[in-house]
């Protein structure tokens, strides 16, 4: 898909959920989800140079996905955003497909995540990062699984939207931030 080309929230949705079925392949190891994306065909990459918190090239023919190299585990949760995010461009902006090779002789960069949040030069670069970010949300958390976590920890009871996102926080190994916007998202449609 182009990045000018129009895509709605619900198939951004609806991708995010058939890449997450395809990677994880029914094994919800979150805390490696590296492994699972380099099982994926895509190589992940840690950059302790860099200044962005990820980007996305083609090199040796495969996509790669390179992130900040933090050197504390508290980081781990938002280098798995990043991954996500990154995944998110690659198969919502540059139409990629498992086992598709790619021309890497330019060893082209591709998207950079400066940091989430941050201003963009053109309005369509603040459209392809807000619909990274929610593929990211969708990927890692998606939405039938959501629903499932909070019915097995809620019951028939109510829960507030702090213990919510507490609970999504914990099962799929997101920071809290990326919780609560991912439910807050959910409870939107």
């Amino acid at each position: 898909m182009n990045a000018n080309e129009n895509i709605t929230s619900e198939e951004i949705e609806t991708l995010a959920q058939v890449t997450h079925d395809a990677i994880f392949n029914g094994c919800l190891d979150y805390e490696n989800l590296e492994r699972h994306i380099e099982d994926y065909g895509i190589d992940v990459y840690y950059n302790s140079e860099t200044d962005v918190d990820g980007y996305l090239r083609f090199a040796d023919n495969k996509p790669r996905i390179v992130v900040k190299n933090y050197d504390n585990p508290n980081y781990a949760k938002r280098q798995r955003f990043t991954m996500a995010h990154e995944l998110g461009h690659l198969i919502l902006h540059r139409n990629w497909e498992q086992g598709k090779e790619v021309d890497s002789s330019n060893d082209e960069l591709l998207e950079v995540t400066l940091y989430r949040g941050g201003e963009y030069p053109l309005e369509i670069d603040d459209e392809r990062e807000r619909q990274a970010n929610q593929f990211a949300g969708a990927f890692l958390m998606p939405r039938r699984d959501v629903a499932q976590v909070l019915q097995q920890h809620a019951g028939d009871g109510k829960m507030s939207m702090d213990v919510a996102k507490k609970v999504i926080a914990s099962h799929f190994k997101v920071s809290e931030a990326a919780a609560f916007m991912r439910l807050k998202t959910l409870l939107q449609r």
